[in-house]
């Protein structure tokens, strides 16, 4: 199988690092202060996706989600979403409606989507997508990962490569992505 291609602009990860040792942010995670932390936080800006040249066109295309939740199933072990840091890990799920679910991000309303699961998990509609012909097949599996998470490297390192590694074996051209 391909080398996983997770990249970050080469200079990420030494300006995270420096941020993360800066009094203000080492004080601002210690009391949980959000305000102070994301002020001086290094976002990552995105240039081209580095995976796919050329997709196929949509209709004839295999897809898969990832939803930025935070949800998993009863007996899945949940996302640690407290304090500033936040969960670099994820949760495999089959990509069709949850049933009973839990939410670990913490961080948003979870009223919406306890009314219809299709917010942050639009597997149904993913379905009827596939049923109309405009989408060519979905994926077994889907992901969700805890949106709540400042350690981009982290994240690209842990939960990227195992969606990318789970993509890859079931022939996944096009991800979804959900951001809540």
């Amino acid at each position: 199988m391909d080398d996983y291609p997770g990249v970050l602009p080469a200079d990420w990860q030494e300006r995270y690092e420096e941020f993360l040792g800066r009094p203000l942010v080492r004080d601002a995670i210690a009391s949980d202060c959000a305000d102070a932390f994301f002020k001086e936080y290094p976002r990552v800006m995105n240039g081209p996706p580095p995976f796919i040249d050329d997709p196929p066109p949509v209709e004839r295309s295999r897809v898969a989600l990832v939803s930025t939740a935070g949800i998993h199933l009863p007996g899945m072990a949940p996302f640690r979403s407290q304090g500033l840091l936040g969960d670099t890990g994820m949760r495999r799920l089959a990509l069709q409606p949850l049933g009973d679910f839990w939410i670990s991000h913490g961080h948003y309303d979870e009223g919406p989507v306890r009314s219809d699961q299709n917010v942050l998990w639009p597997a149904e509609r993913l379905q009827e997508l596939v049923g109309a012909g405009e989408i060519g097949s979905l994926a077994q599996h889907g992901y969700s990962i805890d949106g709540y998470c400042t350690d981009a490297m982290g994240l690209i390192r842990l939960a990227g490569e195992g969606i990318w590694r789970g993509m890859r074996s079931e022939g996944v051209e096009i991800a979804l992505l959900v951001p809540v």
